[in-house]
């Protein structure tokens, strides 16, 4: 990380608070807390925030409207959760609705810093030619408003909407695998019909547009009987 980011943090145990403020900082990042629920939008709005921290214990606090709410006030950043105990429905509701990850908070400081750094380095700096925000794995940049995608320094190549939402859907959750499902669900709306091998249709486009070599993919990969991944693996 070459700067540091401004952080709002919101957690209602002060020891809550003052462990992940004290991790942050020790991190070099700069940190505001917000005392309540109600005020993290606005605090982010008026802290010119680049990335949020929110705790599960506090009160008042539904993280998936959180989130959904952070997204609609036009928040670009990456958005943190840290739960005592979560299950995998509710870890999975708060990534639909916007989160970026969700750590335990009995996770060890270099790890928190660690998850911290591999999120934001997704919300890498704009190149001068891009607008708007990006993210970036490896040597793949793919503008989340221009609808564009660069490998290393190739020109920019234009992505259809339904390219386009499958590869930001990949990209946000590496190094995790996405199930087919889930990738339909982010590519259609409900009112889309698409038919079992439309999917894998598109994942060959992107391929094309992606890799030297489609087959034998060094980023958009197949997991047999699961899904998709979204992985820089450089070929022998």
């Amino acid at each position: 990380m070459k700067r540091p980011l401004r952080f709002v943090v919101a957690a209602r145990r002060p020891l809550s608070a003052k462990v992940l403020c004290l991790v942050l900082r020790e991190a070099g990042h700069d940190v505001v807390v917000a005392p309540d629920a109600a005020s993290i939008v606005d605090r982010v709005r008026v802290q010119e925030t680049e990335a949020v921290l929110l705790s599960t214990d506090l009160t008042g606090l539904d993280e998936t409207k959180i989130c959904r709410e952070l997204r609609v006030s036009g928040y670009k950043g990456p958005i943190f959760v840290v739960a005592e105990q979560m299950s995998a429905p509710s870890t999975a509701a708060i990534l639909d609705s916007g989160a970026d990850e969700v750590m335990h908070l009995s996770v060890s400081p270099e790890e928190m810093v660690a998850r911290v750094r591999a999120v934001v380095r997704r919300y890498a700096p704009l190149p001068s030619q891009t607008l708007g925000p990006i993210l970036q794995i490896g040597g793949v940049t793919l503008s989340l408003l221009e609808m564009t995608v660069q490998v290393d320094e190739h020109p920019p190549i234009l992505l259809t909407p339904t390219e386009h939402r499958i590869l930001a859907c990949l990209m946000t959750n590496s190094p995790l695998v996405v199930s087919r499902e889930n990738l339909v669900d982010q590519a259609w709306s409900d009112d889309q019909l698409t038919e079992s091998h439309g999917l894998d249709v598109y994942i060959g486009r992107l391929r094309k547009k992606l890799e030297n070599d489609p087959r034998s993919p060094e980023y958009l990969h197949t997991v047999r009987g699961l899904g998709y991944v979204f992985e820089q693996r450089r070929q022998s």
